[in-house]
């Protein structure tokens, strides 16, 4: 029967050292541990601000001989800002001394932006239109949660949503009884177990059903508010989609 012998002596460099996911203002690592060679191991994980050539911090794990092409992460999220450059690296050493070094250059991306006012919600019935823009991503898809509130009884809903990179407008329904309305709008990524991060929020959206003068207020002239609402439904989608493409126009130039 064969046998094996480890001759002590430093680890071998962590493999597969890449970012796992980048926003504005945090930056995740994944790496795989590779052979101790006879010896716990510590693996480090360095991220420098390469403007200012400022350590942001070194990040330790300690690691038993068994995890052998295990994966792992490593988060930054403290002083992170966005559209900056940054260089991570990455070694592991033991009593018998230290790997090798491996460096990674990361530019993390501008904010995303999602746009949305009282102007752009619609309320009919139990139902509302919302209109909104979502600028400055990078992904083919992001999960939006709005969580809509009566103003005054604070009776709450909520609703998930999952949107393209062109989408614009989304219908909430059944919507909580009352006449005034406050909602908070939270755009986020996710793979569904390993991470979760918000890319932008917005809060405090209030929207009012009360119909104003220039709306028809009058209780006798239900035509006339139903058109106002109508032809209002039908502006404000037109700017958005008008807004939507001079904003992504005005980013390829």
């Amino acid at each position: 029967m064969p046998t094996f012998e480890i001759f002590p002596g430093p680890p071998d460099t962590p493999s597969n050292f890449s970012v796992q996911y980048l926003t504005s203002s945090l930056i995740s690592l994944q790496w795989r541990c590779m052979w101790c060679n006879g010896y716990e191991q510590t693996v480090k994980v360095r991220l420098v601000d390469i403007t200012t050539n400022t350590e942001l911090g070194t990040q330790y794990s300690l690691l038993i001989w068994r995890c052998y092409n295990l994966k792992n992460s490593t988060l930054f999220q403290r002083n992170i800002q966005p559209e900056r450059s940054y260089e991570a690296s990455i070694w592991s050493t033991n009593p018998y001394g230290s790997s090798d070094v491996v460096k990674l250059i990361i530019t993390t991306p501008k904010p995303v932006k999602f746009i949305v006012s009282p102007s752009n919600i619609l309320i009919e019935e139990k139902e509302a239109t919302i209109n909104f823009l979502i600028l400055d991503s990078n992904l083919t898809l992001v999960r939006l949660n709005v969580t809509c509130c009566v103003e005054v009884t604070a009776g709450c809903s909520k609703k998930s949503y999952i949107l393209s990179s062109t989408d614009i407008q989304i219908q909430y329904d059944n919507l909580p009884t009352g006449t005034e309305y406050v909602f908070d709008f939270i755009v986020f990524d996710t793979d569904g177990y390993t991470y979760e991060y918000n890319l932008a929020v917005v809060k405090s959206v209030r929207v009012s059903t009360v119909p104003s003068a220039e709306e028809g207020g009058s209780t006798t002239d239900t035509s006339k508010a139903a058109l106002v609402k109508t032809v209002k439904r039908t502006l404000v989608n037109s700017l958005c989609r008008l807004k939507y493409f001079i904003e992504k126009y005005t980013q390829t130039l």
